[in-house]
């Protein structure tokens, strides 16, 4: 099926004039496109793709109580040896805009029809993913959506939702583990399998360990100093990373450079409201902040900033660079590093991605420019069915 052939004329060249009314993807069409995303994104084969014909969806979730069996005696009535009960999540759809501006030149030079707009999906496409890879991560809702400038305040992520309502391990816990560097070892991937409730570790073939590449990487080659015998799979090259028989799945794009808060540091509020673009801060309480110091701003909230401190004067607090968020008196200020990162361990099946197949696609035209945006809005939410079943390890450091 050739992809948006609602929008293209049949001349041998496509030009601005071939994208002639905005309209919506067929659904062949926004399924071929939800496609091109999810093959460019780690969620294939990492997570549930739910793909909505309306703005929400309601899913059911059943659970049985564990204990179902008991003794048969002549005549007598066991009562119900199954206790169900019953639940229900719902996603509900947040509208996204992803604009391409494509020079006239671009347009008119030897680029064919449909070749074109399959090309131009499958770019925008690849951006999407991973975007959309780092919003179903680290969202975090924030109470009015008309006023976010970021996707990732839209919805609360997988990793949000493991911090509020999963368990929580720290990499850097020396009362826990050996060191407090936060690297990757098996002594805590084995915490993490241990730490997951037994009933969700019956197929371990669904659970999935999901980490930044440069842990990965860090595992890789922590498993290629072993001295071992040229038997082992690993030496082998057969398959990916496992550990316990749980595949560890690289995320790409999620960060190595998360704040971690320093023991001791300052910790303090904002006292005023700075703006966007501002580079002045009034806190609470300025001791132990110094010029040089590095500041996370709403730590794990919706409006999450890092920011240094170029000049400390009292309670005024001067940064390098200007805010990129907005935020407001009361917010949290606490003194950090920025090298920690998080690991996520769940059923892959555990983490709902709700794409809506309403995508819209339009053109808006620039003459000065000599230029086309083709702008294109899709809905999305994200969703856990069973936050018991996350497990978290933050602070884990790359080395």
């Amino acid at each position: 099926m050739a992809f948006a052939q609602s929008y293209i004329n049949k001349a041998a060249v496509i030009t601005p004039n071939s994208f002639s009314a905005p309209s919506a993807l067929s659904k062949e069409e926004a399924d071929k496109f939800i496609d091109y995303v999810i093959d460019q994104s780690f969620m294939k084969a990492n997570a549930r793709v739910e793909r909505m014909n309306a703005p929400t969806k309601t899913i059911a979730k059943v659970g049985i109580g564990q204990n179902i069996l008991k003794p048969a005696k002549s005549a007598v009535d066991p009562g119900n040896t199954v206790s169900i009960t019953t639940d229900q999540l719902t996603l509900e759809t947040k509208e996204i805009i992803a604009i391409a501006e494509v020079s006239d030149d671009s347009l008119e030079d030897n680029i064919e029809g449909d070749a074109f707009v399959d090309h131009l999906m499958r770019m925008i496409a690849a951006q999407a993913a991973n975007e959309l890879d780092l919003m179903c991560m680290y969202g975090k809702r924030i109470p009015d959506p008309n006023s976010a400038t970021d996707i990732k305040q839209l919805v609360n992520g997988w990793i949000t939702i493991a911090r509020e309502n999963g368990h929580k391990l720290n990499a850097r816990d020396a009362s826990m583990f050996n060191d407090n560097k936060g690297e990757i070892k098996p002594d805590k991937l084995s915490r993490i399998v241990k730490t997951l409730p037994n009933k969700y570790r019956g197929n371990k073939g669904n659970l999935r360990f999901l980490l930044a590449d440069d842990i990965y990487q860090d595992y890789n080659d922590y498993m290629g100093a072993r001295a071992v015998s040229t038997a082992d799979p690993y030496l082998l090259g057969v398959g990916r990373l496992t550990y316990s028989n749980i595949p560890l799945t690289s995320v790409s794009l999620m960060p190595t450079d998360r704040p971690v808060i320093s023991v001791g540091g300052a910790n303090t509020t904002l006292a005023n409201s700075p703006a966007a673009g501002t580079n002045l801060l009034k806190v609470a309480d300025g001791t132990n902040i110094n010029p040089g110091d590095t500041l996370v701003i709403d730590f794990q909230g919706g409006y999450e900033e890092v920011v240094t401190v170029a000049q400390v004067s009292g309670t005024d607090i001067v940064i390098n660079g200007v805010l990129y968020y907005s935020h407001t008196a009361g917010q949290t200020v606490k003194e950090c590093v920025c090298d920690g990162t998080d690991l996520l361990l769940t059923d892959y099946r555990n983490l709902i991605f709700g794409i809506q197949r309403d995508i819209k696609w339009e053109t808006e035209r620039h003459p000065r420019r000599r230029s086309t945006s083709f702008v294109m809005t899709l809905r999305v939410d994200t969703q856990v069915e069973n936050p018991d079943a996350l497990v978290i390890m933050e602070g884990l450091k790359s080395k």
